[in-house]
């Protein structure tokens, strides 16, 4: 009996070192995160591509428009934006990729290393990308507000899709800050639900 128990133990419990990720907790698969899907990606690639091109039409038809404040320089700008953020979403994909690949690889697989290499780099990515567009559109917002009427009297093509394009960057932010309120919502109203079950199951004891 002690041998075959010896003999099993093993199997059952294999050295750490050779159990895969998914076993040891260090990655949660995202198979159910929509974001990852193909469909969504590729979406989002064609709309920051139809942005693009729309931000660099502007800028040509623009080019002999005098302004008070440099308008062109600031969608030319948001257009190199939009790539960095394509660029982001491409290498966001392939570290997805790599992690869901990681979950079943032992620990020391060079394999690990590079995901945790690319995980570093997306991050930094991130936050580079967030911190621009917050300062970019701030830029923006400052010289539509300096220009005022007579930016939209000069140049009312390029002031209203300078307008366009710093509301395509605002929507996204009110539209997900609107989703969060809904959640919260849900779960308050949920979790009062749950406490006046609790209050009526206690007073029927």
């Amino acid at each position: 009996m002690s041998t075959t128990t010896s003999a099993t133990t093993p199997l059952l419990n294999p050295p750490t070192d050779q159990r895969p990720f998914s076993q040891r907790g260090q990655f949660t698969p995202a198979d159910d995160n929509y974001t990852y899907s193909k469909a969504f990606i590729v979406l989002d690639l064609i709309w920051k591509t139809m942005i693009v091109s729309v931000a660099i039409v502007v800028v040509v038809m623009s080019k002999h428009v005098t302004t008070k404040v440099p308008l062109r320089v600031w969608v030319t700008g948001y257009a190199a934006l939009r790539l960095l953020h394509m660029i982001y979403v491409c290498i966001d994909y392939w570290r997805w990729r790599e992690a869901t690949k990681a979950l079943l690889l032992p620990l020391h697989d060079s394999r690990i290393y590079r995901h945790t290499v690319l995980d570093r780099v997306t991050n930094c990515l991130y936050l580079v990308k967030s911190v621009l567009n917050v300062i970019w559109w701030i830029i923006g917002a400052c010289w539509m507000f300096y220009g005022g009427k007579m930016l939209a009297h000069d140049a009312p093509k390029l002031f209203w899709f300078t307008a366009i394009f710093m509301a395509l960057d605002l929507l996204p932010a009110l539209m997900f800050a609107c989703i969060q309120c809904i959640v919260l919502q849900d779960l308050s109203e949920t979790r009062i639900k749950h406490v006046a079950t609790s209050e009526d199951a206690v007073k029927s004891v």
